[in-house]
């Protein structure tokens, strides 16, 4: 018998802490952070601090960083969403209440409000831009088109059961 041993090392340190929004890091820089390593984050004035100030590298991993938000209620830059762009320009800061709008790029379509509110320094959920179908066609014969891929559908009738059978092949536009 023949035995092989081998040995390898499980590298469990972290690179780069999360970039915080609005914050410092306050620790001392590394290139790379053990397992355990923790870094602290300091909110520039006048943003405070929610969630922990610290950071933990877990295994690779970083913990859940803190955010740095205006406490007086304001929001900051509206999210990005994919596939998708703000009807205006966007601004730094917002004062509570106030809306922003956005629209999908062109083969896709809005799924959920399309105006989303700053409430409480937080943004209200923006919509999603989801890739636009083809209207469905049912029935023996006929053809559906779903993205870019046509199938036509054919019905049986086999002792009492329906059975449909797909045939499909993709298309370019």
């Amino acid at each position: 018998y023949t035995y092989t041993f081998f040995s390898f090392y499980l590298d469990t340190s972290c690179v780069n802490p999360p970039r915080v929004e609005n914050a410092n890091i306050i620790s001392n820089q590394m290139r790379r952070f053990p397992s355990g390593e923790r870094v602290r984050y300091e909110c520039i004035k006048p943003f405070e601090i929610f969630g922990e100030v610290e950071v933990m590298c877990l295994n690779g991993t970083w913990t859940e960083p803190p955010q740095c938000k205006d406490s007086t209620g304001k929001c900051g830059s509206p999210p990005p969403i994919e596939n998708g762009d703000l009807t205006s320009f966007p601004r730094s800061v917002y004062s509570p209440g106030s809306s922003v709008e956005y629209q999908c790029q062109s083969l896709y379509q809005l799924e959920g409000s399309k105006t989303i509110v700053c409430r409480a320094g937080e943004w209200s959920e923006p919509p999603k831009c989801l890739r636009k179908y083809f209207s469905v066609l049912r029935g023996p014969g006929k053809i559906r088109a779903v993205n870019t891929i046509l199938c036509c559908v054919q019905e049986n009738i086999h002792k009492l059961k329906k059975i449909y059978s797909l045939e499909c092949f993709s298309t370019t536009y």
